[in-house]
């Protein structure tokens, strides 16, 4: 099934944060790994779009930094740094 998920990413302040390294780790039954990277757009946003079985988990990282540990899968993030 094809996913989409859109990363927001804030910072301290409550702005949107551009330029940040979006990481999403992907756990499913037969394969798990890391999506391509990606940097946040001037609005702060990263959108990945890729397949996943119905039971996959994820988890998300920025700059390097667990935000979101491993759960279902969402169609929307809010991460604040």
């Amino acid at each position: 099934m094809t996913r989409s998920v859109l990363v927001r990413v804030y910072d301290s302040n409550g702005r949107p944060a551009p330029g940040r390294r979006v990481t999403v780790w992907l756990f499913q039954f037969l394969a798990s790994g890391s999506l391509p990277e990606k940097r946040t757009d001037q609005n702060g946003q990263a959108e990945f779009v890729f397949d996943a079985d119905s039971g996959a988990d994820l988890s998300i990282y920025v700059d390097g930094n667990a935000k979101v540990m491993r759960g279902q899968i969402r169609s929307d993030y809010r991460v604040s740094l």
